[in-house]
């Protein structure tokens, strides 16, 4: 048999408990950080790209600013058509600040393979950076013999992220 009491104590825990249950959906209800605009850039209009145009900027560069040994998160997305008579590939290549583009270094470096459709295609890399201001820059080439069929680049977007502080 419940008492007056006890009925009263255990719906005062059953209040409490749905507070703080409150509470905490409030709290993990809120949006996760969301990347600075500073971090990521986007661009619509496409281009028509050739296998003699050597390394081409994607998109600007974006930079962050750490406070210690860090890996950065980069991404790239963008949607690609590699003419299938051509048997090329779109490869994609990382500046860090401002040097040479390299690809294959820091993550995968196909970005997009001969096709008879145009795809959305993603890719991304781990960079390792001290403290202070890194700056990264993707970059796209045409691999195909010389005067081969273009490459069409359009909607596009690259991010860059601090994983660990």
């Amino acid at each position: 048999m419940i008492t007056r009491k006890r009925a009263i104590g255990a719906g005062a825990a059953v209040a409490f408990v749905a507070a703080i249950a409150g509470a905490v959906t409030t709290v993990a209800a809120s949006p996760a950080a969301a990347i600075p605009a500073s971090q990521s850039i986007c661009s619509m209009p496409g281009f028509e790209f050739f296998s003699d145009a050597s390394w081409i900027t994607m998109l600007p560069s974006r930079s962050v600013t750490t406070t210690g040994a860090t890996t950065l998160k980069v991404s790239a997305t963008a949607d690609i058509g590699v003419e299938a008579a051509n048997n090329a590939e779109v490869r994609l290549g990382w500046s860090v600040n401002g040097a040479a583009p390299v690809e294959g270094v820091f993550g995968p470096a196909n970005f997009a393979s001969h096709a008879n459709s145009w795809e959305t295609r993603t890719s991304w890399a781990l960079i390792n950076v001290g403290a202070g201001t890194t700056t990264v820059q993707p970059y796209i080439r045409l691999s195909a013999p010389l005067l081969s069929p273009s490459a069409h680049i359009l909607h596009r977007c690259f991010t860059i992220e601090a994983t660990t502080a």
